[in-house]
This record gives structure tokens, sequence and C-alpha cells, in this order.
């Protein structure tokens, strides 16, 4: 059986939370305590309302998207015949035909797959079981693409294949 990695799937769990209240208490704070902003070379101007909005919205912004994909970001297993989602309480198993879709979401690095479950319609997603190396990334100046050469991207293609997937 090949594991997604945990670190990676716990910092894409936890990021737009952590990013999101660092930038919300910012917001109150230039708020309450204005800072000096540079406009030129030679002005300066005191924060207003305006930038404490700004940023407290954009934090309320990525807490709030965080908690709508929060509880899809699981680890996972994979092995040639079932996925094993691991979680708290206890580990689901689920056979490759039970599985609707299997895919790749693009241009986001590491690697994230998404499954959905053909009973339950539940969305998962997982990140590969590479920590560093086992992907390529090309940037283009509008694009960027990622290539998962690693075992569990390897496996993925084969289970996509031989299952129709």
């Amino acid at each position: 059986m090949i594991e997604s990695n945990s670190t990676q799937t716990f910092l894409i769990k936890h990021l737009l939370i952590f990013i999101g209240g660092f930038l919300l208490i910012f917001g109150v704070i230039i708020f309450f305590f204005p800072q000096e902003k540079l406009i030129n070379e030679t002005e300066y101007q005191l924060t207003d309302a305006l930038d404490s909005i700004v940023f407290s919205s954009i934090g309320a912004m990525l807490i709030l998207v965080n908690l709508l994909y929060y509880r899809m970001i699981k680890n996972v297993s994979i092995s040639q015949g079932q996925i094993t989602i691991h979680e708290k309480e206890q580990n689901r198993t689920y056979l490759w035909t039970e599985v609707e879709e299997l895919g790749r979401l693009r241009f986001f690095t590491p690697p994230i797959y998404v499954v959905r479950l053909k009973l339950t319609g539940e969305k998962i997603l997982f990140v590969s079981e590479s920590a560093q190396g086992k992907y390529a990334r090309i940037d283009l100046p509008f694009l960027s693409i990622v290539i998962d050469s690693s075992e569990m991207g390897k496996e993925i293609k084969r289970i996509k294949s031989q299952y129709q997937i």
C-alpha cells in the first residue's frame, strides 16, 4: 500500500486558516493602531479603515474557504484493489469499483488528487506520497503544469486505466 504524505496533508488542511487568521488579526490591529505606509519616496500616510477592511475581509474569505474544504482533505492509502481513508475514529476501506471519479486537481503543487465515491457522493482530496522531488513543475507566464512521477501517481494511472475510472 502506498500512503499519502501526512505532513503535506496537515499543511494543506491548516494553511488557509492560519493565513486567514493572521490577516484578520492584522486588519484589527491596524484599525486600532494605524501604521505609516509609504506613498512615494518622500511621503507617508497612516493606514485607514479601508486598509483594515481589506485585510480583514481577505482573512475572513480565506477562513471560509478553509471551512468549506477542511473536511474533504484526508490521508489515504491506495493499493491495486482498494483505497483506505484514514480518519481519527476509524479507517474506511472502499474497493475501486465503488469509486465514481478519480482525478487530479491541475496546477497545484504538490499534486492533489480527488476521489468521489459512488454510494455517498462524498469527495475526498489527498496529496501524493512524495515529500519533494517526485514531481516536476513547469511555470509558464499564464500557466503552471505539474507532472507527478511518484509511485502513487504511477499507481493511480494504472488504476484509472484498469478500472476505467
